[in-house]
């Protein structure tokens, strides 16, 4: 719904269901709102900055969320960070016939960092309604530039969109929203499918074109318009079927062998003679939150499965996998 508008500085507040004075208070304490968490990685630790859900900053983002973001159109290609969509989502488009189709992922590079906070004020900026009915051209000037600032300063932390901030996975969406656009618009000249889940941009073809070093430099060259770049050590290509996050897509969308292993592995504890019960609630809790999440996943994948054999495996190992939730968890 493109035709949203935010109409002034009081409308603003208004939608944020605060004083100016309050925000600012918010504002200035804002580092408070976080939790720090250092996790080991390869060279050193990655820091992850976690928003505390009881903050007046998450309640504040939360409230851009719910009343700014939902109200703005995304392309038909993106589906990461939306309700209702799944990484399932995001691979059905390229289900295929053509034993013969081209897979290419390419993966860009530092996401979150990459998102520039002059473009997202640019974006911001149009949806601010700069024909308001304000005699002083000044006091509108400042309106505008209060609104932008004040946003900048919710959803950023050290000058940054961090992963931990509510707002962070919309603003990813909406920051690449345009380049969505013209890699849309450009792929679909040349019959090209493509989708977007967060940094994962996925394309599938008939054509031998896509795994070309023209087509790869055509995207890598629309991303640096916009400082975004692409990590070439990530870039798959493949042909007949691709295998993305446990995920293997081609003439129809099955699990890989890794992903089935676990969840077998899993049902073969929960079905041996010699299993003793759970170390702790915690352990049960999440147990059964996996079996339930397997139950679904399998549900999912058995609706684009065309092999008659492998469907009714499917559907066995769900019937397990709901007599074992039965059996340990429904008391």
């Amino acid at each position: 719904m493109d035709g949203f508008r935010i109409l002034n500085k009081e409308s603003w507040l208004k939608m944020l269901n605060i004083s100016e004075n309050e925000l600012k208070v918010i504002l200035d304490n804002k580092n408070t709102a976080y939790n720090i968490i250092k996790k080991p990685k390869k060279g050193g630790y990655r820091t992850i900055y976690c928003i505390n859900n009881e903050s007046q900053l998450y309640i504040l983002q939360n409230r851009i969320q719910k009343h700014f973001f939902c109200n703005i159109y995304l392309p038909e290609c993106v589906y990461g960070f939306r309700a209702h969509y799944s990484y399932l989502d995001f691979l059905i488009p390229h289900i295929s016939n053509n034993s013969d189709r081209c897979f290419l992922r390419l993966d860009i590079k530092d996401f979150f960092d990459s998102i520039s906070i002059e473009n997202i004020k640019s974006f911001i900026k149009y949806y601010i309604d700069e024909h308001q009915n304000l005699n002083d051209e000044s006091q509108k000037t400042n309106d505008i530039d209060y609104i932008l600032d004040s946003f900048i300063d919710i959803t950023t932390l050290n000058g940054k969109f961090i992963q931990g901030a509510v707002t962070s996975p919309a603003i990813s969406n909406f920051s690449f929203r345009q380049l969505d656009i013209r890699i849309l618009k450009y792929c679909q000249k040349l019959n090209i499918c493509y989708t977007r889940y967060a940094d994962d941009m996925l394309f599938s073809s008939e054509s031998g074109y896509l795994h070309s070093k023209h087509f790869v430099n055509a995207i890598k060259a629309m991303l640096n318009d916009y400082g975004f770049s692409l990590n070439l050590n990530k870039t798959l290509k493949y042909r007949s079927e691709i295998s993305l996050n446990g995920y293997v897509v081609g003439n129809d969308i099955r699990l890989s062998r890794n992903k089935m292993n676990k969840i077998n592995e899993l049902i073969f504890r929960l079905s041996n003679l010699n299993f003793g019960g759970f170390s702790s609630d915690h352990e049960k809790y999440h147990i059964k939150n996996q079996l339930a999440g397997y139950r679904s996943l399998l549900i999912q994948i058995s609706r684009y499965v065309h092999d008659t054999k492998i469907k009714k495996k499917l559907s066995c190992k769900i019937q397990t996998i709901q007599e074992l939730i039965i059996k340990h968890f429904d008391e």
